[in-house]
């Protein structure tokens, strides 16, 4: 269980990178990436609360 932990949050840190680090001159893309990472940081909290919690459970 915690390498399922472990690989699910490095996946979604992952992705939130590729959303930090994409090109800025665009200010359609800027906002978009803004509101993507917004989004993928509330899944996060989220999903790794609800991991922790069953990590917990099965040791």
């Amino acid at each position: 269980m915690k390498n399922i932990y472990l690989g699910v949050e490095k996946s979604i840190k992952d992705l939130q990178n590729i959303f930090k680090n994409a090109d800025d001159r665009d200010e359609k893309l800027k906002r978009f990436n803004q509101e993507a990472l917004k989004g993928f940081q509330q899944l996060e909290f989220k999903s790794l609360k609800e991991l922790k919690s069953l990590k917990n459970n099965n040791e």
